[in-house]
């Protein structure tokens, strides 16, 4: 079945917002976990900010075939290896 630019283009951008609209309120919630464990470091806060990047990951993850511009696995290995300086 041939796609047409327009159809394959429409679904990128639907693709794409959707994936913003799900991502935007866990990258804040990580960001404001983050925060808080710089400032309180204690056990629960940390694993609250490492749940809340692997539900970013998997979302990630599930949007990965769809969108366009996505980080490339040598990136992603450095923001795992940044990730686990935090978790330290």
């Amino acid at each position: 079945m041939k796609v047409d630019s327009e159809t394959s283009s429409s679904t990128r951008e639907t693709a794409e917002s959707q994936f913003s609209s799900y991502a935007t309120p866990l990258v804040d919630d990580a960001i404001s976990r983050a925060a808080v464990l710089n400032a309180d470091p204690d056990a629960e806060v940390l694993h609250k900010l490492r749940v809340a990047l692997r539900r970013l990951r998997s979302l990630l993850w599930a949007y990965r075939p769809l969108l366009n511009s996505i980080p490339n696995p040598c990136r992603a290995g450095r923001l795992r290896r940044n990730g686990d300086e935090v978790y330290r």
